[in-house]
């Protein structure tokens, strides 16, 4: 189980909130405060819904940069209609 710095460091690394994180797993952002200074202990099933919020958040990254993307296809399309 990774320490409560270190779960940070994964938070803001995929640029989540204390907040957002606190959503997920059904507590306060001062709970996450306190678990990320190690000041409280993480429990087994918080630790799983961390982990569980960060891979959401990997996978919302990657369906947001396929729409990016998709968008970015039809944009080219639609010059190379209106050039044509």
């Amino acid at each position: 189980m990774l320490r409560g710095n270190k779960l940070r460091m994964l938070r803001l690394y995929r640029d989540l909130s204390q907040s957002q994180i606190a959503k997920a797993l059904g507590v306060s952002r001062n709970y996450i405060s306190m678990m990320e200074s190690e000041k409280r202990d993480i429990s087994q099933e918080h630790y799983d819904a961390w982990i569980k919020a960060l891979n959401m958040a990997d996978m919302e990254k990657v369906k947001n940069a396929e729409n990016d993307m998709a968008k970015g296809v039809d944009e080219v399309e639609r010059e190379e209609v209106e050039q044509g």
